[in-house]
């Protein structure tokens, strides 16, 4: 695989089988897109020892964009949760709507009411 190659998998005997899409970069690192959850998808990033980063987005259709635009710095639009950090990203849908608000999801206050 080199540079812009993309590669579909849905051949069992193809080694990437399961995953969506892969797109080699300049730096030799590929971005996998893969199914994730109930109809998502998660976008990962890493060489041949794994991946260095992830992310997830609850719209299989989000991530199919953020596969074709991302270069692999910042961050991809769209993304939902990044399961290393346990961070929630800028998706918008009403998954994430509804988990921003989870009592655990809020932000900590004392006493005081100022914020921890």
């Amino acid at each position: 695989m080199s540079f812009g190659d993309e590669v579909l998998s849905d051949d069992e005997t193809n080694p990437l089988y399961g995953v969506l899409a892969a797109r080699c970069l300049l730096d030799h690192s590929v971005i996998h897109l893969l199914p994730w959850g109930c109809g998502g998808a998660q976008l990962s990033i890493g060489g041949g020892l794994g991946y260095w980063e992830t992310y997830c987005f609850h719209d299989r259709r989000a991530a199919w964009a953020a596969f074709a635009t991302w270069d692999g710095t910042s961050e991809p639009a769209a993304w939902a949760r990044n399961p290393f950090t346990g961070r929630r990203g800028p998706c918008t849908c009403p998954d994430c709507e509804r988990e921003r608000k989870l009592p655990w999801n809020q932000p900590r206050v004392g006493k005081d009411g100022a914020a921890r």
